[in-house]
């Protein structure tokens, strides 16, 4: 499994990264036309750039000859490679990518503030009383739903399956990394899951 992390700058204009489009796909282009502000712009362009040239060192091919492609439900993955698993995150200018020949999902958030009422309407009861209980509920509650959305992006299922059919404490068919990573540009804390098949 590989693993990486950039960090975009929220200052700088997408005029001057616009003259990478042609190498992203049309319905990203598409999609980052519909975006309001040049940091959103530039974060949707260099996700799909850094899948596509991480994938390209991966997989010894040239930059070009990498398509990204979506299934239905969102989960993106290389044209002709279905061997060959990535799963990708972003929050603020975060981007977290992962690959491996085996199963994978990743996501990264920023703490998050009234989390109780999150975590009991969409956790199971077990997770809810594990944060509750916590010495840092705001951390544990980050814990359990990074792992969650890496878990339905490993399954390639995304929110069409509930949060709470399953417990990220049971690690009986999957495995989880954790860690956190802080911002060189705003010093703020991430945090960021990996959720693999155990072997």
């Amino acid at each position: 499994m590989r693993i990486v992390l950039k960090e975009i700058d929220r200052d700088i204009p997408f005029e001057k990264n616009s003259h990478l489009l042609p190498l992203v796909s049309e319905a990203r282009r598409e999609r980052i036309f519909r975006l309001k502000n040049d940091h959103m712009k530039n974060v949707s362009l260099f996700a799909e750039i850094t899948m596509i040239e991480e994938a390209a060192k991966d997989l010894s091919l040239s930059k070009e000859n990498v398509r990204i492609e979506k299934t239905d439900l969102g989960k993106p993955y290389v044209s002709g490679f279905e061997n060959y698993h990535i799963s990708l995150s972003h929050c603020d200018g975060m981007i977290l990518f992962a690959s491996d020949y085996s199963p994978v999902g990743v996501d990264i958030e920023k703490p998050k503030t009234n989390f109780e009422r999150i975590a009991k309407r969409f956790f199971t009861e077990d997770e809810y009383h594990r944060i509750k209980n916590a010495p840092s509920p705001a951390d544990e509650f980050l814990l359990v739903w990074t792992r969650k959305e890496a878990f339905v992006k490993l399954t390639g299922e995304g929110l069409k399956r509930a949060l709470d059919s399953f417990n990220v404490y049971d690690e009986s068919l999957y495995s989880y990394r954790t860690e956190t990573t802080t911002s060189k540009i705003s010093g703020m804390k991430y945090l960021y899951s990996i959720c693999y098949k155990k072997q």
